[in-house]
């Protein structure tokens, strides 16, 4: 059986070797292998199928002997059984050494008792000692007969024989021989016909390979295949021949036609460079009278101009900037027809880009009374890196498309952001909307194939090649983006398209100089797209409110509040029933408004109206001029020209982790936030101890350790830090000394100490962003922003000008007025009584104290901006270190004191001004309940009427709630109104009744 086994896996390994090969083997072989198979196969089954049955008949066979054996040895013995005699038994058992096959044998007496046994010689088999109760068994090893012996039907005992089956093994083995002998020997007879005959089959095959790789090679079309079957190798042979000559014959046509292509391609060749030519002779034309226009707009730029003028010169310029491009692309005009136009990547700025375009467009848009927006939201950045030319071509196809179809209505630009930015790399949506012809599903199919327009009668009708759009799509597939369109006949059309861009440089924001915080704006245009971008700016420029459609509504706005006040007024010039002019007179002649600024957008050229008109913009109005003029209205004159006060400084950001050490909470809050500027993660131990704790559970790229603290100092706390590095062979982490010591060799010290760098209090930002730079890898930069600081002297500010000494030091350390506010009055509780602690202590003559106390309120003092308290402390400081007498360093610490108590006295009264007016919006708070109640009952009932009133009621309930968990719910209300879905508005503003929200006021 083994060998059979064995067999078996050899043919299955074969033919799994077949399966692999036979991809890579010709017919010859295939065929050869196939009959192989096929006639191994047969032999291997005939074989088995030979084996089994001998094997079972030889079985058969042995079994019958053996039972024969059993019957005549039981006969034979019948006389020693019945009589005992074991001698006799043995002798008959001994009988059975004559059949080699049987291995034991016994006999039993009546009873089951064994009387004699047989072994073979050699053999370790062993009868029963009892009579078998199981009769005769047949196993793949042996056979054993077990019979009763009976005389005269009568039981006198039993007799076992066991028979093995190695003569059964030997005669199957000599059986295999035999058929893998006869099987090889026909196997060999199969293949050596099958070579035979199968080249009756692949020598035809063979023979049509070999003339078609010689057609492939040679090129040659007329050898033909000899046919010498009818069958279908023949058919096959046919079809080639006939497949030849049809090659043949149109091979002879093709080189026919490519000699009249090259006649016509030199043809083309001399009237493409005639063309060229021409073209390059024109734009040398135009280029000529173009670069004077240019210099001269430039030459004009430089010259003192009105903010308007500026903006038309630069407009104009900008335009001769796109004419010229053009003329560019003419000249590049065989790299266009080759597909070689190349695309910038450079850094851009998006804005002015999409206004100068709007701007470029305003006018066709006014010839055909339509209006022209453009609004590119706040979260789009505001450089980016993409190719300004095709961009801008791109635009003005689109709009210009958009203003050529659209007969009345609008024409939009919006410009969004996708996607937060991701590794530096955003998705922007730009999207052109109209309020045009509208375009058909079947006609939006083939619009962006060349020279294809909507219809015949478009072109009648609008003009146009038809090419713009094609090209706009390849422009925007080469910059690696995608357009689509959205239309509805008779409803207009949305094109827009999706770029993906990567993050330029930032740069500085001339807007950001002037702060327009708290200011109050009246938007009054009848265009709802005007309204939501002048809204959307004032959002962003943190100023207020108020827009209505007409200025009949506005009129009723300011006659119904007694109150109401605005700190200037947009007004929109074209406006049906009454226009902006027209407005601005009706306030003009109101007492309360005769001299509120007032700025007028229009769509065609106009000038301010003297007494009435303070400020006259062009629409589309771009965001900075808007807000230029803006501030130019609202501002004093001292900040609108604040830049020339003020100086960019550029923020390096930093993905690192920081630990910042010191026992002053001051002193964290102040140069922690600096840190945060630089998106730093800080952490914060209020000694050296605790910073050994953080150390070994946080890993930290940088560590400032003030040298002055409690439990354990800086310098203690370094040394335990180098010794831990040391043991641990771990990376040295940079150490920053912090201290107000400023003497000489104190950063020698602090070097000495294991320190690497030192940083001498009162700290600055620049001082911090220094360091950083220093210490922190370019690996662990991220981005650069830009900040604004203010070059003020802080003392210079008299302590009386409370609330201006707050803004001012919070401006300068780069605080929030409220965080700076804390810092003071932290100061305050900790430090009031240390100068009369510091006096003590000098009385005393215990100067090493004296010194620790004013080291650390010198340093706090310096922190917190007031550079000449802390001039004074080091003064004292250094002449204690240098022994003067006591009354000396008494009368010195009398003008330090001073400046202590005079800084105190300060805080107090900002403190006391703080309690005051809490106290007084208390005494409001009943007014302002009172408000509420009215004013959400006539904001239900406005939304019951679908007014438009109710708008200014949720303003003005918005900002009554600020601070209150209603906020958010009245802000929704604000969206759902402004969407004009009064009934959800009503919905939303029922899950909260008058009642809840007076309780959470008050």
């Amino acid at each position: 059986m083994g060998i059979i086994n064995s067999i078996l896996l050899d043919f299955y390994a074969t033919v799994n070797m077949s399966t692999n090969l036979k991809k890579s083997l010709s017919i010859n072989k295939k065929l050869l292998l196939l009959i192989t198979a096929i006639t191994a196969m047969a032999l291997l089954l005939a074989s088995i199928a030979v084996i089994y049955s001998g094997r079972a008949l030889l079985l058969e066979s042995l079994k019958k002997d053996v039972v024969i054996l059993a019957e005549l040895t039981a006969m034979n013995s019948s006389a020693a059984i019945m009589f005992e005699e074991q001698k006799g038994a043995a002798q008959m058992l001994e009988n059975l050494h004559t059949q080699p096959s049987i291995v034991t044998a016994a006999l039993y007496k009546a009873d089951g008792e064994l009387l004699s046994h047989y072994v073979r010689k050699g053999s370790q088999a062993v009868p029963p000692h009892h009579f078998p109760s199981e009769k005769t068994k047949v196993t793949e090893k042996i056979i054993c007969i077990v019979q009763d012996i009976i005389i005269d039907g009568e039981k006198i005992g039993g007799i076992y024989i066991e028979s093995d089956l190695s003569r059964i093994s030997k005669l199957t083995q000599q059986l295999i021989i035999i058929l893998c002998v006869i099987s090889i020997s026909v196997l060999l007879l199969a293949v050596i016909f099958s070579m035979s005959l199968q080249k009756l089959i692949t020598a035809p095959i063979i023979s049509l390979t070999k003339l078609t790789k010689k057609v492939t090679h040679l090129r040659d079309y007329s050898p033909r295949a000899i046919k010498k079957s009818n069958d279908e190798i023949g058919t096959l042979i046919d079809g080639f021949n006939q497949m030849m000559g049809e090659i043949e014959s149109r091979d002879k046509v093709l080189q026919e036609n490519n000699q009249e292509l090259a006649l016509a391609r030199g043809e083309a060749i001399k009237a493409s460079a005639a063309k060229s030519s021409f073209l390059a002779n024109m734009s040398h034309e135009i280029r000529t009278p173009m670069n004077g226009v240019l210099g001269m707009l430039e030459l004009l730029s430089d010259t003192p101009l009105e903010d308007e003028q500026q903006e038309f010169a630069r407009t104009a310029r900008n335009s001769a900037f796109a004419l010229l491009d053009v003329i560019n692309d003419i000249l590049d005009f065989s790299k266009i027809e080759a597909g070689k136009l190349d695309i910038e990547k450079i850094d851009m700025e998006l804005v002015p880009l999409c206004e100068d375009v709007s701007a470029l467009l305003s006018e066709k848009a006014h010839d055909k009374g339509i209006e022209l927006t453009c609004f590119v939201h706040s979260d789009v950045p505001a450089v980016i890196v993409s190719d300004p030319t095709r961009l801008r071509q791109i635009l003005l196809n689109l709009m210009g498309n958009a203003v050529k179809f659209t007969l009345q209505g609008e024409v939009s630009l919006h410009v969004s952001i996708q996607a937060p930015v991701n590794n530096n790399q955003a998705l922007i949506k730009l999207a052109i909307k109209d309020t045009g012809i509208g375009i058909n599903p079947q006609q939006q199919q083939k619009l962006f194939d060349a020279f294809s327009q909507a219809d015949v009668s478009t072109t009648r009708e609008f003009g146009g090649t038809g090419l713009g759009l094609s090209i706009s799509k390849q422009l925007v597939e080469l910059m690696e983006g995608s357009i689509h369109v959205d239309s509805q006949e008779g409803k207009g059309t949305t094109f827009w398209f999706e770029l993906p861009v990567s993050l330029g440089k930032p740069v500085f924001e001339e807007r950001g100089l002037a702060d327009m915080s708290g200011k109050k704006l009246l938007i009054v245009d009848d265009n709802e797209t005007n309204r939501l971008i002048l809204e959307h700016y004032c959002s962003n420029w943190n100023m207020q409110y108020e827009s209505y459609d007409s200025g009949k509504a506005a009129l009723n706005a300011l006659n119904d509040s007694e109150e109401q006040h605005f700190d200037c007024a947009v007004l929109d010039y074209h406006m049906p029933a009454m226009d902006g002019l027209q407005l601005a007179m009706h306030i003009r002649n109101d007492s309360r408004y005769q001299k509120m600024p007032l700025l007028m957008l229009s769509s065609v050229s106009c000038s301010a109206e003297a007494g009435v008109i303070d400020i006259c913009l062009m629409k589309p109005v771009r965001q900075t001029l808007l807000f230029k003029s803006l501030a130019k209205l609202v501002l004093p004159q001292h900040l609108q020209h604040s830049s020339n006060s003020q100086e960019k400084n550029k923020l390096l950001h930093f993905n690192a982790q920081v630990l910042l050490v010191d026992d002053s909470t001051i002193n964290q809050k102040v140069a922690g936030n600096f840190l945060q500027k630089h998106g730093v993660s800080v952490d914060y131990s209020n000694h050296g101890k605790e910073a050994l704790e953080a150390i070994n559970q946080q890993d930290y790229d940088l560590v400032f350790m003030d040298c002055h603290m409690p439990v354990m100092d800086g310098y203690q706390a370094t040394e335990a830090i180098r010794n831990w590095e040391d043991k641990n062979d771990l990376p040295r982490l940079p150490v920053i000394a912090m201290t107000a010591n400023v003497l000489t060799g104190d950063k020698e010290k602090c070097l000495n100490a294991g320190m690497d760098d030192y940083l001498a209090k009162p700290i600055q930002q620049q001082n911090i962003s220094d360091i950083l730079n220093k210490w922190l890898s370019v690996a662990q930069q991220a981005k650069a922003v830009e900040t604004v600081q203010q070059e003020v002297k802080l003392d210079s500010i008299h302590h009386a000008d409370v609330e201006s000494l707050i803004q001012k030091n919070a401006h300068h350390l780069s605080l929030t007025p409220e965080l700076y506010q804390e810092l003071l009055h932290d100061f305050r509780s900790q430090y009031q009584n240390t100068p009369e602690q510091i006096r003590q202590l000098l009385e005393n003559k215990d100067y090493n104290a004296a010194v620790d106390l004013i080291h650390r309120l010198k340093g706090t003092v310096g922190n917190l901006g007031f550079q000449d308290i802390f001039d004074k402390g080091t003064m004292l400081e250094k002449n204690i270190r240098n022994s003067v007498d006591k009354q000396a360093l008494l009368n010195i610490f009398v003008e330090f004191e001073s400046r202590i108590e005079q800084l105190i006295f300060t805080i107090n009264q900002q403190h006391a001004n703080v309690i005051e007016t809490t106290q007084q919006a208390i005494r409001d708070e009943e007014i302002s309940l009172l408000q509420i109640s009215e004013i959400w009952t006539q904001l239900s009932n406005n939304l019951l009427r679908h007014s438009n009133k109710a708008k200014i009621d949720c303003q003005n309930l918005i900002q009554l709630l600020k601070g209150t968990k209603h906020e958010g719910v009245m802000q929704k209300i604000g969206i759902a109104i402004n969407q004009l879905d009064y009934q959800k508005a009503y919905t939303q503003l029922k899950v909260i009744d008058v009642h809840t929200i007076e309780e959470v006021s008050v």
